[in-house]
């Protein structure tokens, strides 16, 4: 059995076949790239086919190279056979889907262009965004910087603020734990108190004495404090240094022996600022982060620990190194 004029294999029965017409070479269907329908549409026309070297030699012999004198004489070839509007509706065919899809490709490329664009104005959209964040972030860093100086600025002013209201209540002084009575005299309370402690006070030297109106929201079974302010600061003074030489004064000591006996307190008068203070550095202390505090002159001292420096707390940031 003959071999496939292309390939030189075998030809069995079983597989397509195709002749020359002009050569006689037999070929596989496969070797000729024609499909099943080509080879129909062959035999509808009637027409013989021609293998590529036949093919090549008639186009040569026509002087005929280019795909739209091919397309040509296909036309005029088929056209003098006997059913040439078939071919003639084929290539009309073929050429308007080449020309469909022309028209599809530049509407592609229409539209990719429209979108290529879109993206390029959006990221200089995004560009100038982002330089805008980028601005809006350095002014925020810089508002945080004036803010936080602004911060500082304001807390040294409130210390400025605290010495000099601090420094005007030098004179006066708060005594806790006298019991309340109708009728009573602040001033001669003031003096009692003076005796029990080893002083004698002079009603002249006393520029006013008041007891604290009671709070409902404080604490019943304590009576409000009386608040003396004296003339000089070295009454003051004087007040204060007997009432720690004294160290324990109860109410027995102003001979009020049909109270309960309840311990007596002598503080200088604090602004509200160093009143809060010393409440949190007595929450400290018991706590047991703070081993000693005390006041002198208005002003809050604590030591950490025994031998430790002495601490003058300002602020509520010298709380906070406690902690």
């Amino acid at each position: 059995m003959p071999g496939c004029t292309k390939c030189g294999k075998r030809l069995l029965e079983s597989q397509k076949q195709l002749s020359c017409g002009r050569c006689s070479g037999v070929y596989h269907l496969v070797c000729t790239s024609l499909s099943e329908e080509d080879l129909g549409l062959l035999a509808q026309q009637q027409q013989h086919w021609q293998c590529s070297n036949c093919a090549t030699v008639a186009r040569a012999t026509r002087n005929d190279d280019t795909p739209v004198r091919n397309i040509s004489a296909l036309v005029h070839s088929s056209s003098a056979s006997s059913q040439p509007d078939a071919l003639s509706e084929m290539v009309k065919e073929l050429l308007d889907r080449v020309k469909s899809l022309q028209n599809n490709q530049c509407e592609l490329q229409k539209s990719l262009s429209f979108w290529e664009q879109t993206v390029s104005e959006q990221a200089k959209q995004i560009e100038s965004l982002n330089s805008a964040t980028n601005k809006l972030c350095d002014q925020m860093s810089d508002f945080s910087r004036q803010i936080f100086g602004h911060k500082a600025s304001v807390t040294e002013l409130e210390n400025r603020v605290n010495i000099l209201e601090q420094e005007s209540l030098k004179n006066t002084i708060e005594i806790h734990g006298v019991p309340a009575k109708d009728g009573e005299v602040v001033s001669a309370l003031v003096s009692q108190v003076g005796l029990a402690i080893g002083i004698k006070v002079d009603q002249q030297l006393i520029d006013y004495a008041y007891r604290v109106r009671y709070n409902p929201a404080g604490d019943a079974s304590r009576p409000p404090p009386i608040i003396v302010r004296f003339l000089r600061y070295t009454n003051a003074e004087e007040f204060l240094d007997a009432r720690r030489v004294k160290r324990n004064l109860y109410t027995k000591d102003l001979g009020w022996n049909d109270l309960p006996s309840r311990p007596i307190y002598v503080n200088c008068r604090l602004t509200s600022t160093n009143r809060e203070l010393f409440s949190k550095a007595r929450e400290l202390k018991r706590q047991g982060k703070i081993k000693f505090i005390w006041l002198r002159n208005g002003k809050i001292y604590a030591r950490e620990r025994e031998g430790s420096e002495r601490v003058l707390i300002r602020s509520m940031c010298d709380i906070e190194n406690f902690k």
